[in-house]
Formats: C-alpha cells, structure tokens, sequence
C-alpha cells in the first residue's frame, strides 16, 4: 500500500470526463487539476508496466493469492498480467477513510437465491440446480434442446438453447458430425492450439460482473 498509494494520487483526482487524447487535455486536466496531473506526470512510467508483486516484496502467499483474485474480478486477468495503474486504484479504495468491504447479507448464496428468484416468479419458468447437462440437441441445422447427463431426460426448448458455458465448453456439448457448419466453426475458432494467431480463440477464464442500482429509500440506515 506504500508503494502504490503515492500512484493513486493523481489518477483519483482527476474526473474520467476530463481526460482527452489531444492537446486539450491541458485545459481540462492541468490547469484545473494541476497537483493531480503532475502526480500522474511522475509516475505515468510506472502506470503501463505489469503488477510485479515480488518487486514489492511481497512474500506471503495468502496475499499473493488475495490480490491475484482482485485482479481477476476487476479485470479478469492476475495481477502480474494487469496494469500497475489498476491495482493502485483498487488498493487506494481499500485504504482510504471510512472504506468498508461490502458482502450480501447472508452470504454469496443469497445473491444466487435473488438472481433465481427473478426467473420463477415469471410464469412457466423453472430452474434445476445441480444438473448437467450432457449434449445440446440439434436437429435440421438447428439447436432444439438439451440432453441431461444423470438421467438422460431430454428438455425441448420452445424457441431457443441459450448457453452461457464457455465458448470452449459450449462446443464440447454438439457431438461432432452433427453439423458441417457447426464442426467448421469449431475448428476455426477452438482449434488446438489457442492461439489467435492461428484464428483459435484463447482459452481464459471466465467470470461475472454484476452491477446493481438500488433505490436510496431502501437501503437501511444502519
């Protein structure tokens, strides 16, 4: 934190709606945020490189582990693969005056319980927890339904199959030869290598940011 919240300075006190890619941007940056400005002007070097938690000294395991995991939420990436600028916005967040670290009130669960409930309530939907699926069906070109994987039960979809499997995933439950067009595209974009430069999408991992608005009057003063 000692190392980065100097950083943190001149990029938190400057509004996003300032910033401009052309010459402008010294009227609306440094002639009215000139303390700010020359705080990013001293640091902008280190801003673009990677988040090297060993030049910093940082041995604990525990920590390496707990800030590789805010990296990720933020950006997706670890935190030798993210931008120093990054995580010393995050870190000045955590450290400043009255900050608190919010949690849903009664665990991660309930917050998968509230996102459930938004389907069921509506009529003629269902949610089946904790049961895989084995195959998407396809029949004349097109996605029709799902196989389970325990009991073998096919459900028909009434208008579509909505995936929200990885990409990778999502084509491992079409058998191959079900399709040209479907095996094709997964050559091209899976491939086996990963690699983009050979037209594969890389394999990275996935994660959700779920962003909330709430009404003021409902939040409990306490």
């Amino acid at each position: 934190a000692s190392s980065l919240r100097p950083m943190a300075g001149g990029i938190k006190g400057i509004p996003h709606a300032a910033i401009r890619g052309d010459l402008g941007i010294l009227l609306t940056v440094a002639l009215k945020f000139p303390l700010s400005f020359l705080n990013v002007l001293k640091y902008a070097a280190e801003f673009s490189k990677p988040f090297d938690l060993d030049k910093l000294g940082l041995k604990n395991e525990f920590l390496k582990n707990y800030l590789d995991m805010l990296a990720f939420l933020l950006q997706g990436l670890p935190a030798d693969q993210t931008l120093t600028v990054v995580m010393a916005y995050m870190v000045e967040d955590f450290f400043r005056e009255n900050a608190v670290m919010d949690f849903p009130k009664g665990g991660s669960g309930e917050l998968i319980g509230a996102l459930a409930r938004g389907v069921t309530k509506r009529k003629g939907c269902d949610i089946e927890l904790s049961t895989a699926v084995e195959e998407i069906i396809v029949e004349n070109g097109r996605a029709v339904g799902v196989k389970l994987a325990k009991s073998g039960r096919k459900i028909r979809a009434k208008e579509a199959v909505i995936s929200n499997a990885d990409l990778y995933n999502t084509y491992k439950f079409v058998p191959e030869g079900i399709h040209q067009g479907f095996d094709e595209e997964r050559a091209r974009f899976v491939g086996i290598t990963a690699n983009p430069k050979d037209g594969s999408v890389p394999y990275c991992k996935s994660f959700m940011h779920l962003h909330l608005a709430v009404k003021a009057e409902l939040i409990p003063d306490d």
